[in-house]
């Protein structure tokens, strides 16, 4: 199984985004950390379930050494490594 980077970001003082560096276009929004990451894992899910529907499979996640800077970058307030749902 692949894992892809989740970086929550604030961005309200009542809600909280989380971005996928390695999956344009998938994102999910919560007012907690805990339901955006539980968003993210359904975001993830639809973003694959998309993907595979057009024929095209989830690209390679990059290095974990690569996503700790690129949160940092973003100031995120957290993040996490997702599971990709089995193909």
């Amino acid at each position: 199984m692949k894992g892809y980077f989740a970086i929550v970001r604030r961005t309200s003082d009542d809600e909280y985004t989380v971005e996928f560096p390695d999956l344009p276009g998938c994102h999910c929004d919560a007012p907690t950390v805990d339901e955006a990451f539980s968003n993210a894992e359904s975001a993830l899910r639809e973003h694959a379930e998309t993907l595979e529907s057009k024929g095209k499979r989830l690209p390679k996640p990059r290095p974990s050494h690569e996503m700790i800077a690129e949160a940092a970058r973003r100031s995120g307030v957290a993040a996490a490594c997702l599971r990709a749902p089995a193909a």
